[in-house]
């Protein structure tokens, strides 16, 4: 019951941390106990449709969401990237999935390689055209380490 508490606890702190630092007009809420941020593709990847480099504002955005994540490391984060990109040439993507999980990819690395996220906190997904209404946008969520929650449950059941 306390761990429960915790995570609820911790999840209204990040979702209060997220508003006030990227504004009250920011696509935020709470879905499954995680928080969850909508991003344009065009605010991460520029206007070019079939781009996964991440153009140098989306440092800004992704940023501040490190920032948030360090202050609470018992976190995970999730990046669900959508594209819908059509007519891929040779050399580029083969397609939309591709391209989603280049996309999804390359904020993951960011994250861990200059933001200074642990690489095993953040897990990359791409979704292609499948699952949002808007294909054109990069979902990130952070949720609680459930692993621990788990694992503490367990150690009390034993007992």
């Amino acid at each position: 019951s306390d761990a429960l508490t915790r995570i609820d606890s911790t999840t209204l702190q990040i979702l209060t941390d997220l508003k006030k630092t990227m504004g009250e007009s920011a696509r935020i809420g709470v879905s499954n106990n995680m928080v969850v941020l909508a991003l344009d593709n065009t605010l991460l990847f520029g206007d070019n449709d079939k781009s996964f480099a991440l153009q140098d504002n989306a440092s800004t955005y992704l940023g501040a969401i490190a920032e948030i994540l360090k202050r609470y490391p018992d976190t995970k984060l999730s990046v669900e990237s959508h594209a819908n990109a059509l007519n891929f040439e040779k050399g580029a993507p083969a397609d939309n999935l591709e391209l989603s999980a280049l996309r999804a990819v390359a904020i993951g690395r960011k994250m861990s390689a200059s933001l200074g996220v642990k690489e095993d906190r953040v897990m990359a997904i791409g979704k292609g055209v499948e699952g949002l209404n808007i294909e054109t946008t990069t979902r990130l969520a952070i949720r609680p380490n459930y692993e621990a929650f788990f694992k503490t449950l367990k150690d009390n059941v034993k007992n």
